[in-house]
């Protein structure tokens, strides 16, 4: 029973991002989902025991939220406010636990994000299909207006509320170990190249990102790597050509001149994301970049610390940025080690490139989405004899009864 209910719990967690555009009772749908993964998960696992580590850390995050909460309750929603720190307390709890779920269900982990890639793969595909022959294949939970409408028939989202949260589901292939089977290598390949359908620069960087990773793989012999010399050579050769005949035929579509446009300093969303809130939040007061300024609408927040007007297609929304202001500096540096301690510096550097260009942050369901796939692809294909030391990385925090 608990084996069923864990692997309900993680199929919430793997499917809570898509339904990011939905609101119920003034919250996402996704923020309903998620939490409901995280009850199942833990009811499934058994009781929680912090380790002493984890404990002093909790504390420290504590008091900079602590202050917060004094700080800005009559200034911030209160809703805002405590729906932000519920969703940051269990992330980062998940966050303390997640190297302790049995590794017997990393498989089944494994498994349900291949499906999951397939899918998005295939509903891409249908998507790019359809701006040719005017038929809109979006998704009904996509839809939150005419103008998202319009953006998903012209732009694939795949099953995501929007295209650069596709790179979401491409990520956890740059922290894959040795053992990478040729289905599951091709199948990512696809993929990758999948991306370079959906007009988004964010989708740009990480396809490019995990189509160098899977030729490294193909080329560097390693134990446990499926790849013959042949298979490299031809998987190489195939790559190039699929690259080419891409890239031959996009230019010639007029989404194309988006991605033309965000390289251009003109581009109000590339600086959204990229400029504009590092350039706030240096604006803020001491005080203000130590604590933050609170969770939430940051835009009147914004304008009436700084009396200015901010253009609605320069509020902040790159994940980095979103957590310096909304945060401050304290928080962040603190979350970020954790991070780093629970997740592994490369996994941690791979989330910090995503931040800069998309808005995931600590308080985002997202978070636990990657931090759990990074988990499991690690453990899944690492050589066999490295798996003791993956899945005893940490003390014992969860014990399952």
């Amino acid at each position: 029973m608990r084996d069923f209910l864990a692997r309900i719990a993680i199929l919430l967690i793997l499917m809570a991002v898509f339904f990011q555009n939905v609101t119920l009772y003034g919250l996402s749908l996704q923020v309903y989902i998620f939490l409901l993964g995280f009850v199942l998960l833990i009811a499934a696992v058994g009781r929680v025991q912090l380790s002493l580590g984890d404990i002093l850390f909790f504390l420290i995050l504590s008091s900079v939220l602590f202050s917060l909460l004094f700080r800005y309750i009559y200034n911030i929603s209160t809703f805002e406010l405590f729906k932000s720190y519920i969703l940051v307390f269990v992330n980062l709890f998940l966050l303390a636990g997640l190297k302790e779920i049995p590794t017997k269900l990393y498989s089944f982990t494994w498994s349900a994000y291949k499906v999951l890639v397939f899918l998005n793969l295939i509903v891409v595909l249908a998507q790019f299909a359809g701006i040719f022959i005017g038929y809109s294949f979006t998704l009904p939970w996509q839809v939150t207006g005419f103008q998202n409408f319009d953006m998903h028939r012209s732009r694939p989202s795949g099953l995501f509320s929007e295209p650069a949260h596709l790179a979401l589901a491409a990520i956890p292939i740059l922290v894959v170990g040795d053992r990478l089977s040729k289905l599951e290598g091709i199948l990512f390949t696809l993929y990758s190249l999948s991306l370079f359908l959906t007009f988004s620069s964010t989708d740009y960087v990480f396809a490019t990102l995990v189509l160098l990773r899977l030729i490294a793989m193909m080329f560097l012999s390693r134990k446990g790597n499926s790849f013959s010399t042949l298979s490299r050579i031809l998987g190489i050769i195939t790559l190039l050509f699929l690259v080419l005949l891409v890239f031959s035929f996009l230019p010639r579509l007029p989404q194309f001149q988006r991605i033309q446009a965000s390289l251009s300093i003109s581009d109000m969303s590339s600086q959204a994301r990229l400029l504009e809130g590092f350039r706030i939040f240096s604006e803020l007061d001491i005080t203000h970049k130590l604590f933050g300024v609170g969770p939430g609408d940051l835009k009147p927040a914004l304008e009436k610390l700084l009396s200015i007007n901010i253009n609605e297609y320069l509020i902040p929304n790159g994940g980095l940025s979103i957590e310096l202001i909304s945060y401050g500096i304290m928080f962040v540096i603190l979350e970020k080690v954790f991070l780093t301690m629970k997740l592994g510096l490369k996994s941690f550097l791979v989330i910090l490139i995503y931040q800069l260009g998309a808005g995931l942050t600590i308080n985002s369901p997202g978070m636990i989405y990657i931090a759990l796939l990074f988990m499991t692809a690690q453990y899944v294909t690492s050589p066999k004899e490295k798996h003791s030391q993956l899945a005893t990385q940490s003390t014992q925090s969860l014990m399952v009864h």
